[in-house]
């Protein structure tokens, strides 16, 4: 299981539901965990630092409206782009190392 692994990252996650929806702290807690097969659970506080880390940065926007609603900004979807490609070469080397046979001379 991922719970306790850095085996993804949280901002990439958050820009990766923002890139298709803004959302909430709550509802993006709620889609990690549900979308995840319930393997991720990121508690509300570690999000709020990540949100605000991100909005620090110019990545995302917030705006109040029955409650705080997040936005991902033009840089941010250029962050989850370059996000998503470390990642997927990370998930590469990994595979190539889980699938590597020495041969025996």
């Amino acid at each position: 299981m991922l719970r306790n692994n850095h085996f993804y990252k949280i901002d990439m996650l958050i820009l990766s539901l923002l890139s298709k929806k803004d959302l909430s702290c709550l509802e993006m807690t709620h889609y990690i965990h549900e979308l995840s097969i319930e393997y991720i659970n990121i508690k509300v506080g570690v999000l709020f630092t990540f949100l605000f880390h991100l909005e620090q940065a110019h990545l995302i926007s917030s705006y109040k409206e029955t409650t705080t609603m997040y936005h991902i900004e033009e840089a941010g979807r250029t962050r989850l782009e370059m996000l998503v490609r470390e990642y997927e070469q990370m998930i590469s080397g990994t595979k190539n190392l889980l699938n590597y046979h020495f041969i025996e001379e």
